[in-house]
């Protein structure tokens, strides 16, 4: 098997055929990291100091520079794809849950289930809504349609995390504001 995962700001492709390789577009290799269990999924942050790669049912983070890596997330399952926030902090995964070990609290499995990790601090977050309305000369989904997103809504102020606020509502709100372009 085969996989690679190509950089937005440095030219470069992580590559991975039984260890990662660290290659420059013109073909030099920059580093190499052990590795043996197939990857689900591969990608850089938009800043291109991290990898994010999901294998063996983990979310680990490699350090573009220092080759340091770390477990942010691990409960099993496998991923089809890695999306990153444009801020680089966040990581949005579409993750099916049929090898998932158990919740505390339970949860009802419906086979996947959308997760985003904080690629500093670990936080994760695990939502779906409905959309119920969406704003004056807003495009997106259909009212009545499931979606999921990173926890930020991004407005004309910058980006503000999805937290227990009054200006933004979310955490175990019965409504949330949701960024229509950060929509899965």
């Amino acid at each position: 098997a085969f996989f690679y995962a190509s950089s937005p700001a440095h030219n470069e492709f992580l590559i991975w055929n039984g260890d990662y390789h660290l290659v420059s577009a013109d073909g030099r290799l920059r580093w190499k990291i052990k590795g043996s269990d197939t990857p689900d999924a591969m990608a850089f942050s938009p800043d291109s100091r991290r990898i994010a790669v999901y294998v063996a049912g983990k979310l680990k983070i490699i350090d573009r520079n220092t080759k340091a890596s770390k477990v942010l997330y691990a409960k099993g399952g496998s991923v089809r794809t890695l999306v990153w926030s444009p801020d680089s902090k966040w990581i949005a995964f579409r993750e099916s849950r049929n090898k998932a070990a158990s919740y505390d609290p339970p949860v009802v499995d419906f086979g996947w289930a959308v997760t985003a990790v904080n690629a500093e601090t670990k936080a994760v977050h695990e939502f779906s809504a409905e959309v119920v309305e969406l704003g004056p000369d807003t495009a997106g989904p259909d009212e009545g349609t499931l979606v999921t997103s990173i926890p930020i809504l991004v407005g004309s102020t910058g980006i503000r995390p999805i937290v227990y606020a009054n200006d933004v509502a979310g955490g175990y709100g019965e409504l949330m504001l949701l960024s229509a372009p950060l929509l899965v």
